[in-house]
């Protein structure tokens, strides 16, 4: 695994920040060999699914985010007969492959240091952006959210998604 100073690839060979937490363990714990399909549900830069398909496995991974989809190129070229990726959220993943036919998953779940990093995503903390914060890119964003809806929604909303232990708050009543 990359330290601060190593130097990461992204799917698209670019430098990148971002280092699959915890890789070791889930090799050790999936065990990926010739025989094993696993399914990777937060395909993100393709760092878990690398080491994965590295070992022989076959990899059927999703994202929602559409750039990672379109900059994934490489990857697919590598492990064209070991990767299918599909533009998805993970909780779709009975329309892609057929129930009890994996062998193991992966997920990394939450924003990833490459949406963060890129300051017109809308999640960064450290550059101004649009307040977006839309994973796939589609739908409603953030300011969308916080320009339309009443103050006691958005209370609701902050209290119960953002963990806030003081919640209920006065202005749900």
């Amino acid at each position: 695994m990359a330290g601060f100073d190593d130097v990461a690839t992204d799917v698209s060979g670019g430098p990148v920040r971002h280092v699959p937490v915890l890789l070791s363990e889930v090799l050790e714990a999936l065990d990926p060999n010739e025989s094993k399909l696993i399914f990777d549900g937060t395909f993100g830069a393709g760092g878990y699914s690398r080491a994965i398909m590295e070992k022989g496995a076959k990899v059927v991974a999703t994202d929602q985010d559409p750039e990672v989809i379109s900059n994934s190129d490489e990857i697919k070229a590598e492990f064209a007969d070991q990767l299918s990726l599909h533009h998805a959220k993970f909780s779709q993943i009975l329309d892609i492959v057929e129930e009890g036919s994996l062998d193991g998953f992966v997920l990394d779940i939450g924003v990833s240091s490459m949406q963060i990093d890129q300051a017109e995503r809308g999640f960064s903390f450290m550059q101004d952006g649009p307040l977006d914060m839309r994973m796939s890119q589609d739908g409603v964003s953030a300011a969308d959210v916080v320009n339309t809806l009443k103050s006691n929604e958005l209370a609701r909303i902050f209290g119960f998604y953002g963990e806030e232990k003081s919640w209920p708050h006065r202005a749900c009543d």
